[in-house]
């Protein structure tokens, strides 16, 4: 579920040879990784992630806010998303999402970790025998479709010559959504875990029985402000800009914007394109066999909405097809 968007101003610090200096840059980041790093950004909510995620238990009270995201030349289009401290100790807690596979990863881990210790060691106090540096505790967490299969531990990464010396052994936690169920992340109780569950609906059918559920949990809930947020990711997703808008302005008219109504008005807008659709492509899926006759109907139901302007991801919730199949049947209308 992605939707490219244009974000606010991050402030950063950027590497230009061995001198860094604070700067500021507008940036295309995905809607999906920007509810992400919000929702992390809350510290209740990250309190809670990490106590679901790796049974770390941190009060909000005991961690501040590190407000310093490190991009170096490699990575312009990239940031550390959430930095936090534990107060009266030197020890930062690093996560960085991802919301796709990325082998360069166990780099980025050690290049983060490495400005953070040179961002924060004290260099007063630095050759003293009794000095420790500063701890940090890397966490990559992980939300693609594609399941990935990492070693979290930078050494996996290094050439081996049949000795460990040498060898980086700096481990970090691997959060990947795809090894947790749905029932499971929504038994968890927090914003995060919420929209993990969304990404990873497949259907429309699993999408609105997500959404179904949510309701229950949300529809009542004092924190209006994230199941708004989470409403306005899923039309994202399901609908282009202009009907999304739109729909968005019926909910703040209404005062009382509810998952339900998301649900019902989903519902009914599967209802009304399967019925379009079915009286355009069912009568010749009919005249075939059975097989060919609904993949027929499937081609079908892909070019006509696509013909309609529907965006990828609708039509592979609706249809079932794939984004391959859908951008091939995409390529060969456009050379009609």
């Amino acid at each position: 579920m992605a939707c490219k968007k244009i974000i606010s101003s991050n402030l950063y610090v950027k590497e230009d040879s061995s001198n860094y200096y604070i700067s500021t840059s507008n940036a295309i980041h995905n809607v999906h990784d920007a509810l992400y790093r919000d929702l992390l950004n809350d510290k209740k909510e990250l309190c809670t992630f990490l106590k679901n995620f790796i049974n770390y238990d941190v009060s909000c009270n005991e961690i501040s806010k590190y407000n310093t995201s490190f991009i170096t030349n490699e990575y312009e289009s990239r940031y550390t998303d959430v930095i936090y401290k534990l107060k009266n100790k030197p020890i930062y807690i690093l996560i960085e999402h991802q919301s796709y596979i990325d082998n360069s990863i166990s780099y980025r881990i050690f290049d983060y970790y490495s400005l953070i210790l040179r961002d924060t060691i004290d260099k007063e106090n630095i050759n003293k025998k009794d000095y420790k540096f500063p701890l940090v505790i890397p966490i990559v967490f992980y939300t693609g479709a594609k399941n990935w299969k990492l070693k979290p531990n930078i050494k996996e990464k290094q050439y081996n010559f049949g000795s460990e010396i040498g060898k980086l052994d700096i481990e970090y936690y691997f959060i990947n959504t795809n090894q947790y169920s749905t029932d499971e992340l929504l038994k968890m109780k927090s914003y995060v875990s919420y929209v993990m569950a969304i990404d990873k609906c497949t259907s429309t059918e699993k999408l609105l029985n997500i959404i179904n559920k949510l309701s229950i949990i949300l529809d009542n809930n004092e924190h209006k402000k994230y199941t708004k947020r989470i409403i306005k990711y899923i039309l994202n997703a399901q609908f282009d800009k202009d009907t999304t808008e739109m729909l968005l302005n019926k909910f703040n008219e209404r005062n009382d914007v509810t998952m339900k109504y998301v649900w019902d008005y989903i519902k009914e807008d599967q209802e009304r394109i399967a019925k379009e659709l079915l009286a355009k492509g069912t009568m010749n899926g009919k005249r075939e066999g059975k097989l060919e006759g609904e993949l027929e109907c499937k081609s079908k139901f892909v070019k006509n909405m696509l013909k309609n302007g529907e965006t990828i991801e609708k039509i592979r919730l609706y249809t079932g097809a794939t984004k391959k199949e859908i951008e091939k049947i995409r390529n060969e209308l456009a050379v009609c």
